[in-house]
């Protein structure tokens, strides 16, 4: 270690961070994104926004171009840079990474394929599984959002992103929702560092 880089903080390494767009974006082309950081490192920072849902034509071009069924719903636009095609999942057997507990990433088509497949199936036999079985827990991304480390960091200092802990809860919840569980989530975790009191421990039926 270089003898002056303990007199200087440093920064937190912000891979499978959920970044939260703050209502000062709310005019920019990331207005209430929430976006799931990917890598941080010496090339700079890259996530996939994660409420952004593929159009119609955008989903009909994937599925001419991988030749597997079209999930409109759970195709996402990650961002405006070029990227490998993500399946964020929580099936454990098709994972590559880990990026927190329960949540894992694949590029392989094998695994686009199976996710896609295994979804697929259940949808037509639905009745038959029970909902705690469901696979349905997968978003495929195409693109992703990149930024220099220090711009980021920046802008989270300026209070342009919230940052707050990869949960399974949203990164998987609807993208209507997202942004809104997203926020509450962010002032949860502020309240619990103030009081150290957490949010989920109070019952409301006591007020």
């Amino acid at each position: 270690m270089n003898r002056f880089e303990s007199y200087f903080p440093q920064q937190p390494n912000l891979s499978g961070t959920l970044l939260v767009a703050s209502p000062r974006l709310s005019h920019t082309p990331m207005a209430e994104a929430v976006v799931l950081v990917i890598q941080d490192s010496d090339d700079g920072v890259f996530g996939v926004r994660l409420n952004a849902n593929a159009t119609s034509q955008q989903a009909s071009d994937f599925q001419e171009f991988t030749q597997l069924p079209s999930q409109r719903d759970a195709l996402m636009i990650g961002g405006p840079l070029n990227g490998p095609v993500l399946a964020l999942h929580q099936n454990e057997d098709l994972a590559e990474v880990e990026l927190r507990d329960g949540v894992f990433v694949s590029t392989s088509q094998d695994a686009l394929q199976m996710l896609i497949e295994d979804e697929t199936y259940e949808s037509d036999n639905h009745s038959l599984i029970p909902m705690e079985a469901s696979a349905a827990n997968y978003r495929i991304v195409l693109g992703m959002a990149g930024w220099q480390t220090p711009q980021i960091h920046a802008e989270i200092d300026a209070a342009l992103w919230y940052p707050i802990q990869c949960d399974a809860d949203i990164v998987f919840e609807d993208t209507e929702a997202m942004w809104y569980k997203a926020l509450r989530r962010y002032g949860d975790d502020i309240a619990q560092d103030v009081t150290g009191i957490s949010s989920h421990d109070v019952d409301c039926q006591l007020n």
